[in-house]
């Protein structure tokens, strides 16, 4: 484990804890993340060991809570106090205790510790580079920024301690590489601010703007009057921030459309309406599978994949109608619309009961399965303050379907139900009659994840976007942690399917929705339960 550091130096910064007036809180990460690492109990007697005390309610606090909150601000450790009160900071600046003296049960999860009086439960997100290294030749100077918001400073976190008359980049560069912050910044000649990231509003300026001299060395700038200089340290930051998707591992299994870390299964072959529309249901049922699994920004690309599905049925009705003389098959489908992967039909065993099919099998053999309804037997809400119901849910994020079982062993045995929630059937769960509405509620629940993690964060990250268009791309340091996915294919992504509308909610309302919608989905579908439908394998 990196070292936890008193901050001797730093005894004097009664500021961190408290001076909310000039921070702005970034969302929680909602992607998947390397869970924090339990670092033991520390005494908190001023509330000031760790930098930031997060607004969040203690009352349903948890340790996962709380360190998604630190992830997402970009925060190396996590600290509760008191039953469930949130704190992230870079170093921790309270003598460490023992075990026992942190035991107080967390309000939402009364089987995790929630630190103890004046005492923290401390966690550590452990991708983040050792710093020991780490000296003020780190700190890269990264131009001259805006610093003008009304929601906020650029930095979050002035160095009152230092002496003003003397100041330098260098002297403000170290107190913030004793701090832990891969941000320093020096504004009016004077004042020394450190931040885990910068402001969301700001700006990059012409260098020009940051024109007043320092006062404790006249041949340097430190900013201007709401103009910051501003030096970066990378290696105070973490090698895996919120939305780092790690390098999918190589897989031999066939696929033919990818999306981020997901690939689709194969379609099934077809040759004339029946079994064309055979194929579009096979593939319909991916599309929730692709918006869980293909991670950020990658899962952007799943409603293209969810058109490219689509578009069989158009395919199916100009070209398979029974009596034209055209080509309808798999192959001249792919010819039409070219899947985004590896581009080649791949030929997969299915079973279609009442219409004859010629099939290949490709080695090694998979279990033959008969394609079911796309369409699901659970409920999509209808709100209309929020705008969402069947056929437009919020951010286009489709309920997973729960319909009959595609394998012939699992419905036999007991199971006639599946949500379909992976491309690969025998790794989505099946469920008996009597748990249909069991099968719902989690459907329900993959539908909220999903809106969280595509709508929600696509809403945050557009406005963003937009930012960064206004900047322009000259600069390669991020505006904040939740930037640090910048990437081509994220604007490339962002620009196909906003235009300025589709992540039109801001990122509070977003998540509003998706809980609202939540409580509806799990409301409207408890008395669910699948009759008429699935009793007989094959025949749905």
């Amino acid at each position: 484990m990196a070292p936890i550091k008193a901050w001797a130096a730093f005894a004097a910064l009664s500021l961190v804890s408290t001076a909310h007036t000039w921070h702005v809180e970034l969302p929680p990460c909602v992607n998947n993340f390397q869970p924090f690492v339990n670092s033991g109990c520390y005494a908190n007697p001023d509330g000031k060991s760790l930098t930031y005390r997060s607004s969040t309610s203690s009352r349903e606090m948890t340790v996962e809570k709380c360190t998604a909150e630190c992830k997402g601000n970009g925060y190396r450790y996590a600290g509760l106090e008191y039953y469930g009160v949130c704190y992230c900071g870079n170093t921790v600046n309270g003598a460490e205790l023992a075990a026992g003296e942190c035991s107080f049960p967390c309000n939402g999860d009364k089987n995790e510790t929630c630190g103890g009086d004046r005492k923290l439960s401390v966690f550590e997100d452990r991708t983040f580079p050792a710093t020991d290294a780490v000296t003020i030749e780190n700190y890269v100077d990264t131009g001259c920024w805006t610093d003008n918001s009304q929601i906020g400073k650029s930095l979050s976190w002035p160095q009152d301690q230092l002496d003003k008359s003397v100041m330098t980049p260098s002297l403000c560069t170290e107190a913030c590489r004793q701090g832990g912050f891969p941000y320093a910044g020096v504004e009016y000649g004077q004042e020394c601010w450190c931040g885990a990231v910068m402001g969301n509003e700001t700006r990059s300026v012409d260098a020009s703007q940051c024109g007043i001299a320092c006062k404790g060395d006249k041949t340097k700038t430190c900013g201007g009057r709401s103009r910051i200089n501003i030096f970066f340290a990378k290696e105070f930051q973490s090698l895996e921030p919120c939305g780092h998707q790690p390098q999918p591992p190589l897989s031999s299994a066939p696929h033919e459309y990818c999306c981020g870390n997901w690939c689709s299964t194969p379609i099934p072959d077809f040759g004339d309406w029946d079994t064309c529309a055979k194929a579009k249901a096979k593939c319909g049922l991916q599309v929730a599978a692709c918006l869980k699994q293909a991670g950020w920004p990658g899962a952007i690309e799943c409603f293209n994949f969810q058109q490219w599905c689509q578009n069989i049925d158009m395919f199916c009705g100009w070209m398979c109608r029974e009596g034209w003389d055209r080509s309808c098959s798999k192959k001249d489908y792919f010819n039409f619309y070219k899947p985004v992967g590896d581009g080649k039909p791949i030929t997969s065993t299915s079973t279609f009961p009442c219409a004859a099919t010629t099939t290949t099998t490709v080695p090694p053999a998979t279990t033959t399965a008969v394609v079911p309804p796309p369409k699901g037997i659970c409920i999509q809400p209808s709100n209309p303050w929020y705008g969402y119901g069947p056929g437009n849910p919020v951010g286009k994020i489709p309920l997973p379907a729960v319909t009959c079982n595609d394998l012939e062993h699992e419905f036999k045995g007991g199971n006639p139900f599946k949500m379909y929630s992976n491309s690969e059937s025998s790794k989505c769960r099946s469920y008996t009659r009597p748990n249909v509405p069991s099968a719902c509620a989690d459907a329900c629940r993959q539908q909220y994840d999903s809106c969280n993690a595509v709508y929600a964060k696509g809403c945050w990250s557009f406005k963003n976007w937009r930012n960064r268009r206004e900047i322009g791309a000259s600069h390669e340091v991020p505006v904040s942690a939740a930037l640090a996915d910048r990437s081509p294919n994220l604007d490339a992504a962002i620009d196909k399917r906003t235009f300025g509308r589709f992540f039109g909610d801001s990122f509070w309302d977003a998540t509003n929705k998706c809980k609202a919608q939540y409580d509806d989905c799990i409301n409207v579908n408890r008395g669910v339960t699948g009759a008429g439908v699935c009793w007989f394998y094959g025949k749905w």
